[in-house]
């Protein structure tokens, strides 16, 4: 049996049997128009089954005015459950967003925040952590563990006790904020091309340096090797500047 409607002319294929007899109360689902059909308007459809169907042929549903509109409540709460359900997923990507960064920003803080007061306190860090003056002298902020300067060496060739001796002077001078003892020397015999031939450790007896004071010092370093050309002036602390070196006489 073909169906048409009246309205829009989209056409149906269905059983005899779901019209019967008496006709029913059908629904296009294309417009939604609704008519009675009964089996003699059937019949001049007939011809029609030969004609091209440019529209899926199905069973109309017959019109339930309660089922539509249970169906369409329904069709809109869960539309609705959708746009909350995508508003609250929106919400907490937005949260987490806000929190990481802030996470992020607390990180960043915090590292720049430990470098400046690294930077600033370094020499703290190194009378905690002698390993960390290597670091600070390889980013080009040198720790001067020792709170003193070394200036002004000399290296003169020298006798002691009828032996080849090598006489270091310079003086040195007081940068801290406090008095210092004056630690160990660390006297390097170089050669012309940087070498270290020798090295010798010297500690001196002498009174704390007061804030400012500058003092000078002389060192004697025993046989010294051949072919020695500089000296390197340093204090046997973690992180103390070398001095400048200086050509001896040989």
């Amino acid at each position: 049996m073909i169906l048409t409607c009246p309205e829009c002319a989209t056409r149906y294929s269905l059983p005899d049997l779901v019209i019967g007899a008496a006709g029913r109360k059908v629904k296009c689902v294309q417009c939604g128009h609704a008519w009675r059909e009964t089996p003699s308007a059937q019949e001049a459809a007939v011809d029609d089954l030969t004609a091209p169907q440019t529209t899926p042929l199905v069973a109309p549903p017959e019109s339930d005015p309660e089922a539509d509109a249970a169906y369409a409540a329904g069709a809109a709460r869960r539309s609705e459950i959708l746009r909350e359900k995508k508003a609250d997923a929106e919400r907490q990507a937005r949260q987490a967003a806000t929190v990481n960064a802030a996470i992020w920003a607390g990180l960043v803080a915090a590292v720049a925040l430990a470098v400046v007061l690294g930077a600033v306190f370094r020499e703290q860090v190194v009378k905690i952590v002698p390993g960390a003056a290597s670091a600070y002298a390889a980013i080009g902020m040198p720790v001067n563990a020792a709170g003193l300067l070394i200036d002004n060496v000399h290296a003169e060739p020298s006798m002691l006790q009828g032996h080849k001796a090598l006489t270091v002077t310079g003086s040195l001078r007081n940068v801290a904020a406090r008095p210092v003892t004056v630690p160990a020397f660390r006297i390097g015999v170089l050669a012309k091309d940087g070498r270290t031939l020798d090295q010798k450790l010297i500690q001196i007896s002498a009174p704390p340096l007061k804030v400012g004071e500058a003092r000078p010092f002389s060192l004697i370093v025993a046989d010294p090797p051949p072919g020695y050309q500089d000296v390197s002036v340093t204090f046997a602390l973690p992180g103390a500047p070398p001095a400048a070196t200086k050509t001896g006489a040989r």
